[in-house]
């Protein structure tokens, strides 16, 4: 087996575990360092001390990526503990009288083969104009995980660029209608709900440039980019709405926004998108 096998395999192996913890709701057996940097929604925590932890009985849908030059596992995740019927330690509990359902990211960075970071960003309450349900976001998503032919894959440096382009063009540094490379089919998806073309959110990926309500500082220290994966067209970006320039209401500010890009051709195809509102930091800056 090749050293680039074995370190993918690697970092599934451990985000399984991890994932297996979280079920378990013991993260004793974990190899996280002892000076690990552990954040919930941008909060530092200890390994397992919050609500998505404690409340999780069954992920209803997962999705891991994994990236062995950054040393980056990274995991969409929907968490319930509906389950029938509910195991008979958990009754009564008050983690557990209520219907829990959350979107969520875990990302685990992984060095010599101790977890050295833990970010885990819940969102667990559905938000006004978001029509969609958790229950019905659908994992994996295969359009994530289709190869690209050797012949028509981009270099990560390429498939950043591609990104910086996104965000540069949502806070209007650079015209989208030319900095931005858009496939003809592109579309994307937020928290589960499908936010262009749809019935209720008609505008196309571009045309969304047009309102003034779509547009965020978009601080470059607050970008990063942990999944690059050329074989996939795959790069998963973390980037801090700062705030509002124009338009959108105070709870638009602060958001932390995770995107899974799908790049085709050169061209943004496919964004899946899972953010968090009013979060104003995340712990994990660069400096």
């Amino acid at each position: 087996m090749s050293e680039y096998k074995e370190k993918r395999r690697a970092l599934l192996a451990l985000m399984t575990d991890y994932l297996e913890a979280v079920l378990a709701k013991d993260p004793s057996g974990l190899p996280i360092a002892p000076d690990a940097n552990v954040r919930y929604n941008g909060e530092p925590c200890a390994p397992g001390d919050n609500a998505m932890w404690r409340k999780t009985l069954r992920f209803a849908g997962r999705q891991t990526f994994v990236d062995t030059v950054t040393g980056n596992a990274f995991s969409f995740v929907v968490c319930t503990n509906e389950v029938v019927p509910l195991p008979e330690q958990y009754w009564p509990d008050e983690d557990h009288l209520y219907v829990y359902w959350a979107s969520a990211s875990i990302r685990l960075k992984v060095e010599d083969g101790l977890i050295t970071e833990i970010e885990e960003v819940v969102l667990d309450q559905r938000m006004n104009g978001f029509p969609n349900d958790f229950s019905t976001i659908q994992l994996p998503d295969l359009q994530l995980e289709m190869p690209v032919p050797e012949e028509e894959r981009y270099t990560r440096e390429e498939l950043i660029a591609v990104v910086e382009a996104y965000w540069d063009s949502i806070e209007r540094s650079v015209d989208p209608f030319t900095a931005l490379p858009t496939h003809p089919a592109s579309y994307r998806l937020e928290n589960g709900s499908r936010t262009v073309e749809a019935l209720t959110m008609s505008g196309s990926m571009l045309s969304e440039f047009h309102s003034e309500g779509f547009r965020w500082e978009t601080p470059k220290s607050e970008r990063r980019y942990p999944i690059v994966d050329p074989s996939r067209g795959l790069v998963v970006s973390y980037s801090l709405f700062k705030e509002a320039k124009t338009g959108p209401t105070v709870s638009q500010h602060g958001s932390l926004i995770v995107e899974a890009f799908r790049v085709e051709d050169g061209l943004m195809r496919y964004l899946y998108a899972h953010f968090r509102p009013e979060m104003q930091k995340t712990g994990f800056e660069r400096r």
